[in-house]
């Protein structure tokens, strides 16, 4: 089973949810019961945080299990959502492009096939065979 405190955006999102409560790392580490130092590596993803140090950062950040994981998904998913929103703008201006390039060709078959119907009438009248009524 895949250890979800070692889970890449985890540390990322800790030190999201420290910075927008305004909590420097210090302060941080010394109310979760760990050196600075140790915590700054906990944020930067180079050491896994324990279980009990994880619920006490919650704690201290007064954010619950529920709202630290649901505001992780909801980030995951504005990615995600950012990342389909570029996807469909390049599609909308490759089919731009195309529908441009197909009304520039029916145009060209348009005059092409008045110019036919010119030639066609004239062919008709400078014929030496005529239709009998």
């Amino acid at each position: 089973m895949k250890n979800i405190l070692a889970a890449p955006a985890l540390h990322e999102k800790l030190k999201d949810l420290r910075r927008l409560k305004k909590i420097n790392q210090t302060t941080l580490a010394e109310k979760i019961g760990v050196s600075q130092s140790n915590y700054n590596k906990i944020e930067n993803g180079l050491t896994e945080i324990s279980i009990t140090k994880f619920f006490r950062a919650l704690e201290v950040l007064d954010v619950s299990l529920e709202d630290f994981f649901g505001l992780q998904l909801i980030n995951e998913q504005h990615e995600n959502n950012q990342a389909m929103i570029r996807l469909y703008t390049q599609m909308i201006a490759r089919d731009q492009e195309l529908i441009s390039q197909l009304k520039e060709n029916a145009e060209m078959y348009k005059e092409k096939c008045e110019e036919l119907r010119k030639e066609l009438s004239e062919l008709k009248k400078d014929s030496p065979v005529r239709k009998k009524k």
